[in-house]
């Protein structure tokens, strides 16, 4: 039903049970993981045959919360915006909310639809080859390196913006100055996400995380390698493996 739509999803939230927590986390990552693949998991029935007509979320997403997922390569199908305190401007929402109810939203996005059906077939004929090229330059620039996907989130992203934009200067709503400052804008911070992004990742990474985790242990002498004969300190060269004043060993 939600095919080719927005939709919002709200609002991840950890309770105090863990059996729920994990019921949760499980649920949001198979959710992400089904969009992000454009596909749901295959299962099987009782005698093993496959299950046909997997059904799985067809719409674009927007999800809420205060967690994010656990495996680290859903990151490679999202977009993270981490807000704070300020960062909505109530008066503007306030506009929108007054805009929505007075039908106007769905007024602007029927008109869109109407402005972009005559030329479908030519975006999807001239769309392809700009794509390549964006998404080639985001993966050059470096900004949109968190993952393999990353470069498609930015350009898929840029490109509905930029027709966007022309449908709004052509039907008068925006000058094209004014377009070319909100595409330029919509880019940086898009830029700006996506590196945020991978700094995120990395610090979240399970891998990078244990060996930076071990670095710490063996550089403050709580930890040291172990002889596996003696479990004690190295017999030669102890200051080669961590330090000899170790607490423990490992």
């Amino acid at each position: 039903m939600a095919k080719d739509s927005l939709l919002v999803v709200d609002e991840f939230k950890l309770g105090s049970s863990r059996v729920e927590n994990d019921k949760l986390y499980a649920k949001s990552e198979s959710f992400i993981q089904n969009t992000g693949n454009l596909g749901g998991q295959d299962k099987c029935n009782a005698d093993s045959s496959l299950k046909s007509g997997i059904a799985y979320n067809r719409s674009m997403t927007i999800s809420t919360g205060e967690h994010l997922p656990k495996t680290g390569s859903l990151f490679g199908r999202m977009l993270v915006f981490e807000m704070i305190e300020g960062d909505v401007d109530k008066d503007t929402l306030l506009r929108l909310f007054k805009a929505e109810r007075n039908k106007q939203l769905s007024g602007l996005m029927a008109a869109f639809i109407q402005w972009l059906a005559p030329q479908i077939d030519t975006y999807k004929k001239d769309l392809s080859d700009i794509i390549i090229n964006l998404r080639q330059e985001a993966s050059d620039a470096g900004f949109a390196s968190s993952h393999a996907r990353a470069p498609e989130i930015y350009v898929n992203m840029v490109v509905g913006v930029s027709i966007f934009m022309k449908f709004l200067v052509e039907s008068g709503a925006l000058s094209k100055e004014q377009a070319l400052v909100w595409d330029e804008e919509i880019e940086r911070q898009l830029k700006h996400t996506l590196s945020e992004q991978f700094m995120y990742q990395e610090e979240n990474d399970e891998c990078r995380r244990f060996i930076s985790l071990l670095k710490a242990l063996f550089s403050s002498g709580n930890a040291h390698i172990a002889d596996k004969d003696t479990q004690g300190p190295p017999k030669t060269r102890p200051y080669s493996w961590a330090g000899i004043k170790a607490k423990h060993w490992a």
